[in-house]
């Protein structure tokens, strides 16, 4: 879906597209020049303070405004997009994804865990001022799960829950863990990598444990949490680390010490070099055809005859 936005120049009104990918239920009302079909409110780009860093990111409101979607940002220069009958030199890839509004409301949660106060408060005091958008979030009608909750004349008010939140950010990691496993491709071990990048020669099996996965679920989950937080949610899987860690320190020695099953296949052709030079030399490539009179003289009989150098030399003394 390419989407554009208008920009008003100094000389002329220019359009810049952007190519996005995300859920077509998200944009379901809206066109392709970005705009809503039918309500101008349903679908738009807003800004908040990440959860993690605290610093103004983009993300993108759908459904008349009660889904929240991250927009990120993928980018390798130089490349452009060919959108209809031009050429948009931006060839950046945006992403769209949906986020739980509950982790963006965690840094504003704390703000506010000395007393209980209402939503609006929460969310329109400090630096969660521009985050009001969240009250109307689908989301928010889970906060029991991060929060202690009450009824006061025709309202409520929350507190955040230290105990209640771990709880629930244990329940995101255990989501995860088997989704992880119906994806094999991905190596969730601590040198992460992509079965596309590795070698074709080699096996691209990887063999991970519970563990390795429950680990790499944390890291996610933890993309979207303050550090506080993240080594709170890290602690409590401090055994699946500390599992993994070891799992890690042993597998060099044991794939030293394991006998080969097959001989080991040579990649490079030995066989090629002269003698007396290294692996990673090329043959002597000034070596040529000899001629006629040089291979007659091959075929000479050579015992006893000296070489002519030796008439030339010092003599020895007696």
């Amino acid at each position: 879906l390419a989407c554009s936005a208008q920009s008003t120049m100094k000389k002329a009104q220019a359009t810049s597209q952007w190519v996005l990918v995300g859920p077509t239920s998200g944009f379901a009302n809206v066109s392709s020049s970005g705009n809503s079909t039918n309500n101008a409110e349903d679908t738009r780009f807003v800004t908040f303070p990440h959860p993690k860093t605290g610093l103004e990111a983009r993300f993108l409101l759908t459904n008349g405004g009660r889904k929240i979607h991250e927009v990120l940002k993928y980018e390798d220069p130089p490349k452009s997009w060919l959108i209809n009958d031009s050429v948009q030199k931006d060839g950046s890839l945006h992403l769209v994804t949906p986020v739980d509004p509950i982790f963006l409301m965690l840094p504003c949660l704390v703000e506010s865990r000395k007393h209980f106060t209402t939503l609006d408060n929460v969310l329109s005091h400090g630096s969660c001022s521009s985050s009001g958008y969240l009250c109307d979030m689908e989301g928010t009608s889970q906060l029991s799960l991060v929060c202690d909750v009450k009824d006061a004349v025709d309202m409520k008010v929350y507190r955040i829950n230290e105990e209640k939140t771990l709880a629930w950010l244990q329940r995101k990691v255990n989501q995860l863990v088997p989704k992880l496993k119906e994806m094999p491709h991905i190596n969730v071990g601590l040198g992460a990598k992509v079965a596309t990048f590795v070698d074709s020669k080699r096996n691209t099996s990887f063999s991970h444990t519970h563990s390795h996965y429950v680990c790499y679920a944390v890291g996610i989950v933890c993309d979207y949490l303050s550090n506080d937080w993240a080594k709170k949610l890290r602690t409590a899987y401090s055994q699946s680390f500390d599992e993994v860690e070891k799992l890690e320190i042993q597998e060099p020695s044991a794939k030293k010490g394991k006998p080969a099953d097959s001989p080991a296949e040579c990649i490079e052709d030995y066989t090629k070099y002269g003698t007396g030079t290294s692996a990673t030399e090329e043959p002597d490539k000034k070596a040529q055809k000899m001629t006629a009179a040089q291979r007659a003289l091959s075929k000479v009989d050579k015992t006893g005859m000296k070489n002519i150098a030796s008439f030339f030399g010092r003599k020895s003394k007696s």
